[in-house]
């Protein structure tokens, strides 16, 4: 009996293990999975007018039709930002050039923002990958939340 108990034991811990090793190798495959995205390329500025909250809608339909804006994210992590301002038939552009790095799925943009521009498009600032967006992060009270209407998508 005792033999009989020694190998029941011995075939628990064995299944025990084999179970053990199976479910972390599984959760080790999942997390490959997700690989980060790469960032590096150039997006275009868009404006979703039909999604912005009714107090900021009429202000995203305007700037619909006036900025046309590019972010090129390069591989040194340097970043450009070229903005064309059309406005009743006169136009200005701006370019500037900074940095930016990434941690997961966040990236952050400085060196960017042009004081002299006039433009309001805010590009140094924090941004979440998603979906071949870069979507803009705006500081909330309970932490940082995108806004789904304003994004950059990025060029195939």
């Amino acid at each position: 009996m005792k033999r009989y108990m020694t190998i029941v034991i011995c075939i628990l811990t064995t299944m025990f293990l084999l179970l053990t090793a199976v479910s972390c190798s599984c959760s080790q495959d999942e997390q490959e999975k997700e690989e980060l995205p790469d960032p590096v390329g150039t997006y275009k500025l868009i404006i979703d007018s039909e999604k912005a909250p009714d107090d900021k809608k009429a202000l995203a339909q305007a700037m619909t039709g006036m900025v046309d804006m590019t972010l090129t994210l390069s591989s040194d992590g340097k970043v450009r930002t070229d903005v064309v301002m059309s406005v009743m038939g006169q136009s200005s552009s701006d370019s500037k050039e900074g940095t930016w790095t990434q941690e997961g799925h966040r990236i952050s943009i400085t060196g960017t923002e042009s004081a002299d521009s006039g433009i309001p498009i805010k590009t140094d600032g924090e941004f979440e990958i998603r979906d071949d967006k870069l979507l803009i992060m705006e500081e909330q009270s309970s932490g940082f939340e995108s806004l789904e209407y304003v994004y950059f998508l990025k060029q195939q």
